[in-house]
């Protein structure tokens, strides 16, 4: 073995099997041969790459994480990515794949299958509409995207209340507080140095005075401003470094909620000013 030979796509650490067939808590044995056979450089490469697969083996990764080990795996058939993430995420069924599946179908199937609270990570922490099957989680081209930077928040996060799915009617909808109609401003624009963006949310109370309160996107996705309809997280959650987060979108006219882009309150006490004003309804929403 000699430098460059990580990165081609048939190294053993590029593929997507590597993972896929990594077992917790398993011990890594073989033969090298020579053990002067690969240069200090080359074997101190090596055994970087082998631990990392050790650490991996070793945690149970959220959807997050999971996609990000994806993404610069190769493989023979794409499919095989989204079949590695079940281990990854060491789901307790395993989706049904078919020869002719899309690779979008085959996603859909597994986001159908994943637990509640990942599923509620896609909603209110990506940050982009879906441009696949779904508009509340990303596509799979979206979830690949080398450009897109994923949260790194943990596992089932007390702030991500869960998306459930309804198999026998295809449905995705959320319990959660909505406020029918609030005005975001100051988001519309990006920042060339990725900062975070600060903007306002405006609402009206059940007299019809206006409220403004300060929002925050850590993203770079631009909110035009505008009316949009909200589905927030629990308003009080109990990490310390947890906030209130918020979709917004619109109202389909089937009802549906069509998801737009997401933001937060920063501060606690902006938060209990928002839920003191009892605009809010705590009701099913159906997600498109």
């Amino acid at each position: 073995m000699k430098a460059g030979d990580f990165e081609s796509d048939r190294s053993w650490f590029k593929r997507v099997w590597t993972l896929q067939e990594f077992s917790r808590r398993g011990l890594i044995g073989g033969d090298t041969g020579d053990d002067y056979a690969m240069a200090e450089e080359v074997r101190a490469e090596f055994d970087q790459k082998l631990l990392f697969l050790e650490i991996i083996g070793d945690r149970m990764a959220d959807v997050f994480t999971a996609l990000s080990y994806m993404r610069h795996r190769v493989c023979t058939n794409p499919i095989d990515k989204i079949a590695g993430m079940v281990y990854l995420l060491s789901m307790s069924s395993i989706p049904a794949h078919y020869e002719m599946q899309s690779i979008e179908d085959a996603w859909t199937a597994l986001v159908d299958m994943l637990n509640t609270r990942e599923r509620g990570n896609f909603f209110f922490a990506y940050p982009k509409p879906g441009n696949g099957n779904k508009a509340w989680r990303p596509s799979w081209n979206q979830a690949m995207d080398d450009a897109l930077t994923l949260p790194p928040w943990p596992r089932a996060a007390s702030w991500a209340d869960t998306v459930k799915h309804t198999e026998d009617t295809d449905a995705d909808w959320i319990e959660a507080d909505c406020i029918e109609s609030g005005y975001v401003q100051g988001l519309a624009e990006g920042l060339h140095d990725g900062a975070r963006r600060y903007g306002e949310l405006t609402v009206k109370d059940y007299i019809g005075a206006s409220h403004t309160f300060k929002i925050r996107a850590d993203h770079q996705y631009r909110i035009p401003d505008g009316l949009y309809a909200l589905v927030g997280s629990h308003p009080f959650p109990s990490g310390k470094f947890e906030k209130q987060r918020w979709v917004i979108g619109r109202r389909l006219p089937e009802g549906k909620f069509e998801k737009v882009s997401v933001f937060h309150i920063p501060d606690h006490n902006e938060v209990k000013r928002l839920y003191e004003l009892y605009i809010d309804t705590y009701a099913r929403t159906f997600l498109a």
